[in-house]
């Protein structure tokens, strides 16, 4: 199963505590994920600055799916400034 259907705030926390260490490709894909569970889940989340360029890199992507994601994140989302 993918971790957007299962995922929960807890998922979302062990996630971020693995964040630094998944680079290139596969960390558009963890905010891909990340975005899910924290829309399907309803949680009020600030993504911190690093992230933030994470998600305009993401919108770059190759993939559709992960530039929607990354759009939702950047605009959706409260995002510390």
């Amino acid at each position: 199963m993918q971790l957007e259907i299962v995922g929960n705030d807890k998922t979302l926390d062990i996630l971020l505590a693995h964040y630094e260490n998944i680079k290139e490709h596969l960390r558009d894909v963890l905010l891909h994920e990340m975005v899910h569970i924290i829309e399907r889940c309803n949680i009020e989340f600030q993504f911190n600055d690093t992230v933030r360029v994470d998600l305009l890199h993401a919108l770059h992507s190759d993939n559709q799916y992960i530039q929607l994601s990354a759009a939702k994140g950047w605009f959706n989302l409260k995002i510390k400034m």
